[in-house]
């Protein structure tokens, strides 16, 4: 099964068996309690009810010692207070019971309180379905169930789904790129629009797209590298370097002498940054062509596999993408590397 097949919520495995213990004891001190303050009292109040949840709510995820009688009050006060505004006394118990399991953070929090409150909200219609809605074992039992739900969402993890890679529209090319670079990359989207519609499954379609959206970068690549090209002129900083050389027969000051030959190395690697340029220019360019073709290719191979059974196109995709990707993390590590000499430079 592939990554992007897994579910996007799913459960932490190192907290599934911490999950399954805290669950069982949540119930099993939320029905004893329930059941031991519905014998003794002979029916069940708000604040019995408040007094279940919270006993089971810091039996399952105790908090720190001096807080325990202070998250029981709370518990205890929320629901009688929630009974009071018409709230069933099983809801609100399971609630404030909720926001105890879930702190600290909001979020954590609100689904806590929310998961809570809903399964014990089902577990008591639930119950009075049955008939065990006057048990106080029984009810206490089933509601517990419900009401532990509380505990889940602080075990759920959620997986960001991989980003699809998507082919930018005509506009969006014209737009972001001049019309000497518009050429390619708006065949390319022609490309990959048939071949969405010709390619025999979605993995080939999404790495076809991916080939297209490649030489949609590239072209802004050498877009952006024509220009930092153009601002370095040879001949401009050649004449630069050939003002900056002393006459032989001139005095020259030690600080202007010490100046000018800093102005000099600054002018040299200056002309080594555009060769660096320019050689990653064409890289760039034959690397567009490159994955261009390989779509032109696709696209012709796929005409004769429909007519010629057995033919299995498009071949070495993962090849193209791999070379495309290699490219891409090789430029970024230049571009690291080069960073960290320009800072170790005096």
């Amino acid at each position: 099964m592939k990554r992007e097949d897994l579910s996007l919520v799913h459960l932490d495995p190192n907290e599934t068996r911490a999950l399954l213990r805290q669950e069982l004891v949540w119930i099993g001190v939320g029905s004893v309690t329930a059941a031991t303050l519905g014998l003794t009292l002979g029916a069940a109040t708000p604040a019995t009810w408040g007094i279940a949840a919270g006993m089971a709510a810091i039996a399952a995820r105790p908090p720190r010692v001096y807080l325990l009688p202070f998250a029981l009050l709370f518990v205890v006060a929320s629901t009688i207070l929630l009974a009071t505004l018409g709230v069933s006394p099983v809801v609100a118990s399971a609630l404030a019971a909720g926001v105890i399991v879930g702190l600290p953070g909001w979020q954590r929090t609100f689904e806590s309180a929310c998961a809570g409150a809903l399964g014990a909200g089902m577990a008591w219609a639930l119950a009075s379905q049955v008939g065990a809605a006057g048990s106080a074992l029984a009810a206490g039992a089933i509601v517990a169930v419900g009401s532990s739900l509380a505990l889940l969402p602080s075990a759920l993890r959620f997986r960001t789904r991989p980003h699809r890679v998507r082919m930018p529209g005509d506009d969006v090319i014209k737009v972001s790129l001049k019309l000497p670079y518009q050429a390619p990359v708006l065949q390319a989207g022609q490309l990959e629009h048939r071949l969405n519609i010709e390619a025999p499954d979605r993995p080939t379609r999404e790495g076809l797209t991916e080939v297209a959206h490649w030489v949609w970068q590239l072209g802004l690549t050498l877009q952006a590298l024509d220009l930092d090209i153009a601002t370095i002129v040879p001949e401009d900083v050649e004449a630069r370097r050939q003002a900056l050389q002393p006459a032989d027969d001139a005095p020259v000051d030690p600080f202007v002498r010490d100046r000018q030959r800093g102005t000099l190395d600054h002018l040299d690697r200056l002309l080594e940054h555009r060769t660096v340029l320019v050689r990653e220019r064409a890289r760039s360019e034959s690397l567009q062509t490159y994955a261009l073709a390989y779509l032109e290719e696709a696209r012709a191979g796929l005409a004769v596999a429909r007519r010629l059974p057995g033919e299995h196109t498009p071949e070495a995709l993962e090849s193209v993408l791999a070379r495309l990707r290699e490219h891409a993390a090789d430029r970024s590590s230049r571009r690291d590397a080069a960073r960290e000499l320009a800072g170790a430079r005096p």
